[in-house]
């Protein structure tokens, strides 16, 4: 069953009920396949506008569940009530259903953190007596490590305490290499279970003031999160999904071409579908239209290796799906018509794309969604207009 979501600032935030959470994660451990669960906050959001792998991680989740009373707000703003479901309670509940199915769960515990790993032990034993687990001592950022401990364990549910986005980039790259089904980053969850932290009283959690209860708790290790979560994510907010909804975002195609073969991409979108499409990308503020398409080529391709035959100006525009507007009302594109002098496969492809191919100029359409055939069937009119022209 895929949950529905929609998009804050980027990342995709479930629209999940609190009553329907623990039997949708039930389903995902007794399927076939793996997935990963996340707890977006207003600091998971920030972190992502910034570290591109750790965006299209939070966008690969099988469930991201709001933890965070500023994304309930934004969430109000977007004319949707979201269910905030904290790392502290996801934790206590999912353990407590693995102590009852038997299923073997695994921690990768922060090294440094506040509960080490024998602390962790002696709580899990106290609380939950029947739970079978292991706990492994890491370092962040550290995704090279001996794993056959784990593999022998062969866990249903691996827990990382790692704090984001680290514990997430460990998880994507650990769950294909192991049994577990369930993956999920609880940060310092275990900490109010082992009684190294404590938790806001109720009524400050109801009402969306934990910042201030930890604030008061540890003023100088909390002050700049605070700061980041309760006032640049809403300044950011404000800034992305209001002011920019009157303007377009100024975007750049590359229709780079070798032959008479044309290059896709297979966008990541977080999904096991395939979203072919052009290469294609913002334009920054402070970057030119042609410094926009060398940029994004690079980062995305891996190549420049090219010449520009022909820029075409805003010459397509769109909007944006409300459930995945990033902020602009939609995208304004400019055409590069670009032929390609390398060699076919020298393609070194970003996280923003999950595969490449070079199909014929004249099966384009046919090879990409639906939804592109307006734009792509006008691009290449004006490629096939370039072409002649250069004959000529």
């Amino acid at each position: 069953m895929k949950a529905k979501f929609i998009k804050i600032l980027g990342v995709k935030v479930s629209l999940l009920k609190r009553e329907a959470i623990m039997k949708e994660i039930e389903a995902l451990v007794e399927g076939e396949k793996k997935y990963l669960i996340t707890t977006p906050n207003p600091e998971f959001l920030l972190e992502s506008r910034k570290d591109e792998e750790f965006l299209h991680i939070l966008n690969k989740a099988s469930l991201a569940l709001p933890d965070g009373f500023g994304l309930k707000l934004a969430g109000w703003f977007k004319g949707v009530n979201l269910e905030r479901f904290t790392g502290a309670d996801l934790c206590k509940k999912l353990l407590s259903l693995a102590a009852s199915k038997h299923w073997p769960v695994a921690v990768i515990n922060w090294h440094a953190g506040l509960s080490g790993k024998d602390d962790i032990a002696q709580t899990l034993k106290r609380l939950y007596p029947e739970l079978k687990f292991l706990i492994k001592d890491e370092r962040r950022g550290d995704y090279v490590f001996d794993i056959s401990d784990l593999k022998h364990f062969q866990p249903k549910i691996i827990f990382s305490t790692l704090g984001a986005p680290y514990q997430e980039k460990l998880l994507i790259r650990l769950l294909p290499r192991t049994s577990a089904k369930l993956g999920i980053g609880v940060g310092g969850s275990f900490d109010y279970l082992t009684g190294k932290a404590q938790r806001a009283p109720k009524l400050l959690r109801s009402l969306g003031l934990e910042w201030l209860w930890r604030l008061a708790l540890a003023p100088r290790k909390r002050l700049r999160r605070i700061y980041r979560a309760v006032a640049i994510f809403p300044l950011v907010f404000f800034k992305e999904e209001v002011f920019r909804r009157i303007f377009y975002r100024p975007n750049v195609v590359g229709w780079l071409f070798k032959d008479d073969e044309v290059l896709l991409v297979d966008a990541n979108e977080g999904d096991d579908e395939h979203h072919w499409k052009l290469p294609s990308g913002g334009v920054e503020a402070d970057e030119g239209k042609q410094e926009a398409l060398m940029r994004e080529m690079a980062e995305e391709l891996g190549t420049v290796d090219f010449e520009i035959l022909k820029q075409f100006d805003n010459i397509y525009k769109y909007k944006w799906p409300a459930e995945y507007r990033l902020g602009y009302k939609g995208q304004r594109q400019t055409l590069f018509i670009l032929k390609y002098n390398g060699r076919k496969n020298v393609i070194n492809l970003s996280n923003e794309n999950k595969g490449f191919k070079w199909v014929k100029i004249t099966d384009l359409l046919n090879e990409t969604e639906p939804i592109r055939r307006g734009a792509y069937a006008l691009y290449l009119q004006k490629f096939k207009e370039t072409v002649d022209n250069f004959k000529n």
